[in-house]
């Protein structure tokens, strides 16, 4: 029997299966971001660093601790919408400013490293916020850093090291249905002690000059994951969040 040649590719709109060999290299890939996508990668939005946690909710929300603020509902399981999987996270405040509706999680982590935390949401009633916050500790210092999207202004907000919203972009656009998910991704680096980027959809921010907040703290290294649906008007907003993603390595 002979062996496909694996240095080749199989000719472009055959499926991806079946006893056709390879018959020519059309195109020579140095990322596999193209492989990725082919094999099922966990995220076809950002494909930069090493992925070591995924929550698509497609085993419930077991992976994370479902949690509320300020008289929030806890979030709950949905298969109103589907992101990644088949499965989302609903998520509804409560009529109070700045109630939260979030899903929080606790990871060990293999080193420490440039960092980043990704999240899919939906904006079908703009009448919400959504933030992502990401703990690490790395056995003498505390890392705490976070972004913010208010759909009303159009903002992206990042936290500094004071602990307050401070506006990185006012002109972050978006298209609102209820159907839509936008992705919003934070990367620090450890070593620096400050961000590296933000993004959110199409927009990448440069947040390297910006320091966020630290503190003395021996806790062992880990991390902790925050993503919040947050109401900024007192009353009842209804979100789906549809993953988490924790990435090392970062570029």
């Amino acid at each position: 029997m002979t062996r496909p040649d694996l240095t080749k590719t199989l000719g472009h709109g055959t499926p991806d299966w079946g006893f056709q060999r390879a018959v020519t290299q059309v195109f020579p890939s140095l990322d596999l971001a193209e492989l990725a996508v082919r094999l099922g990668s966990p995220d076809l939005f950002y494909r930069s660093g090493t992925v070591i946690f995924l929550d698509d909710f497609s085993l419930g929300l077991t992976k994370g601790e479902p949690q509320q603020v300020g008289g929030g509902t806890i979030p709950a399981l949905s298969v109103a919408r589907a992101g990644l999987s088949g499965y989302t996270a609903k998520c509804v405040t409560a009529a109070t400013l700045n109630s939260e509706s979030l899903m929080r999680y606790w990871l060990a982590i293999p080193q420490v490293a440039r960092t980043g935390l990704e999240a899919g949401f939906d904006l079908g009633d703009s009448g919400a916020m959504w933030q992502i916050e990401l703990f690490l500790w790395d056995g003498t210092l505390a890392h705490s850093a976070g972004l913010r999207f208010d759909p009303s202004l159009n903002t992206v907000y990042y936290l500094d090291s004071a602990g307050a919203w401070v506006a990185a972009v006012t002109n972050a656009k978006h298209l609102t249905t209820e159907f839509m998910f936008h992705y919003m991704k934070v990367v620090i680096d450890p070593s620096t002690k400050k961000y590296v980027r933000a993004l959110y959809n199409d927009r990448v921010i440069d947040l390297s000059t910006i320091a966020y907040q630290t503190a003395a703290s021996v806790i062992a290294p880990s991390v902790e994951l925050q993503i919040a649906e947050v109401a900024r008007t007192a009353a009842v907003w209804t979100g789906y969040l549809s993953h988490v993603i924790l990435t090392i390595n970062e570029p």
